[in-house]
C-alpha cells in the first residue's frame, strides 16, 4: 500500500476548506498535534539513520526521513497564529550563550552515541505513539471533517513508516 506524503497544496486545500466550514479550531488543533508528532517521528527517524548499520539501512531512511521533512514543512506552513500558540514552547529556541550550549553539545556528542537497536527501538515506539494519537483523534471528528482527513493521513503516514521499520527489524534481527 502506498502512503502518499502531505503535499503543502493537500494541507492548504484541507485549510481553506476548514475555513469554510467554520471549523479552523478543529482543524488548527489537528495540526497542531500532527506537526507535533511528525517533529517528534522525524527526530527519531534521523537518530536511527546516524545508526545506520550500513549504507544500504542509511539510503532506505533517507528515503523515509525525507518523506517525513515534506510532510513536516507542508504541515508546519499551515498553522495559523492560533495553531502556532497551541505548540509547545521549544528550549532550544531560548537565548543560551555560545559558551553553554558548546559545552553542552560537546556533552551530549560524547555521552550519546546511539546504537542502530536502540535508536530504531525508539522510533518503532514513537512512532506507533504517534499513528495511535494521530488515529483517535482523527476517529472524534465528524466523518467529512477537514480535520478528520489531516489526522487520518498524518496517521496513515506514521503507521506506513513504523510498519517499514518494523520489517527492517525483523530483517535484520
Amino acid at each position: 500500500m502506498e502512503v502518499p506524503t502531505l503535499l503543502a497544496d493537500e494541507v492548504r486545500d484541507l485549510a481553506s476548506r476548514a475555513a469554510q466550514r467554520g471549523s479552523v479550531i478543529a482543524f488548527q488543533s489537528t495540526l497542531a498535534a500532527a506537526v507535533q508528532a511528525v517533529r517528534q517521528a522525524l527526530q527519531h527517524e534521523e537518530a536511527v539513520s546516524e545508526a545506520a548499520l550500513s549504507l544500504a539501512h542509511r539510503d532506505a531512511l533517507s528515503e523515509m526521513t525525507g518523506e517525513m521533512r515534506t510532510t513536516c514543512s507542508a504541515l508546519e506552513a499551515a498553522l495559523d497564529r492560533q495553531g502556532r500558540s497551541l505548540m509547545p514552547v521549544d528550549q532550544a529556541d531560548k537565548k543560551r550563550s555560545f559558551r553553554f550550549a558548546a559545552r553542552t553539545s560537546r556533552q551530549k556528542e560524547a555521552s550519546h552515541r546511539p546504537t542502530w537497536f536502540g535508536s530504531l527501538s525508539d522510533a518503532i515506539e514513537v512512532l506507533d505513539n504517534g499513528a495511535s494519537c494521530m488515529g483517535a483523534l482523527a476517529s472524534g471528528q465528524p466523518a467529512d471533517a477537514p480535520s478528520r482527513t489531516l489526522g487520518t493521513a498524518t496517521a496513515n503516514l506514521l503507521r506506513d513508516h513504523h510498519d517499514r521499520l518494523t520489517a527492517e527489524a525483523e530483517r535484520v534481527g
